[in-house]
């Protein structure tokens, strides 16, 4: 017997219970419910509304929104639940869609989403890295410093960046946006720099954190810095003292590039799927 229905809160342990058997792929609205919980609850922009279909009394499909506009299904390809939804999501305001991949593209099919502008949609390799598998490259000389206050002009210039380069934004539109990620950045403490000596070299951090699982994200390095290793030797010092420091067990990312692929296998990550970004494209 299948039932489809929007989350409430007395859903919410089955509906915990659920991304939590496959944290690897619900980190952001794991992330956000455990945080932020429903939008009913919460004015917080990562607070979602959520629909989710039961079978015989456990839940086995999800599609979550935060209220800032990112839908985040967690369910298997062509799942009926997206059926259910299309009308009420025709309604809402969104502009990100990421999940697994087989997710995504069915919830592209189902809000016949195909020919609507595009500001990105990528399929990502997707990485899981237990981190008592951590490999250490060399990082003699080279130590973190938190991404503060006293260095928020490079930050937005890094961050501006990045947005360009990984969420293939416009110039103007990558700026605007890097004073909010980074404001957020500061707030949360998410981001860390490495640096030698003075000298800033590449920046990471941590998007979102579920039980004792951390979601890599915002890695940079300045393009005058590439192919010098300062990404994974980043990634690694930070993971290492999360898991020193917090008992993180575990580290998934998904990767923009085969070289940042490269690195992340170096230091010990395995691919186990395929996750996808897609942005759509804002109305002119």
């Amino acid at each position: 017997m299948s039932d489809m229905t929007p989350v409430r809160a007395d859903d919410l342990p089955a509906v915990l219970d659920y991304l939590r058997g496959q944290t690897a792929c619900a980190m952001f609205p794991l992330a956000n419910l455990e945080t932020h919980g429903l939008a009913t609850q919460s004015g917080h922009s990562r607070a979602m509304s959520a629909w989710v279909r039961y079978e015989d009394g456990e839940v086995v499909a999800f599609l979550g929104m935060t209220r800032d506009g990112w839908m985040l299904p967690v369910l298997a390809a062509g799942d009926p639940l997206l059926d259910a939804v299309t009308a009420p999501l025709s309604m809402r305001s969104y502009e990100w869609i990421l999940g697994e991949a087989g997710a995504v593209h069915s919830v592209l099919d189902a809000l016949d989403l195909r020919h609507h502008p595009m500001g990105l949609l990528r399929d990502e390799p997707h990485f899981l890295l237990p981190l008592s598998d951590l490999v250490m490259p060399e990082v003699a000389g080279l130590l973190l410093v938190p991404a503060d206050a006293t260095r928020r002009d490079l930050l937005i210039d890094w961050r501006s960046q990045y947005n360009a380069d990984v969420h293939g934004t416009s110039p103007s539109v990558a700026a605007e946006r890097a004073v909010v990620d980074v404001d957020a950045m500061l707030e949360t403490g998410s981001h860390v720099l490495l640096m030698q000596g003075d000298t800033p070299l590449a920046m990471t951090g941590i998007n979102a954190r579920a039980g004792n699982t951390v979601q890599v994200g915002g890695v940079f390095t300045p393009p005058a810095r590439r192919g010098e290793g300062h990404a994974r030797a980043a990634v690694a010092l930070h993971l290492a003292a999360l898991r020193d420091a917090t008992g993180a067990e575990e580290a998934v990312l998904f990767a923009a590039s085969d070289t940042a692929a490269a690195a992340y296998r170096a230091i010990g990550f395995s691919r186990i799927g395929t996750y996808t970004m897609c942005r759509l494209a804002r109305p002119t």
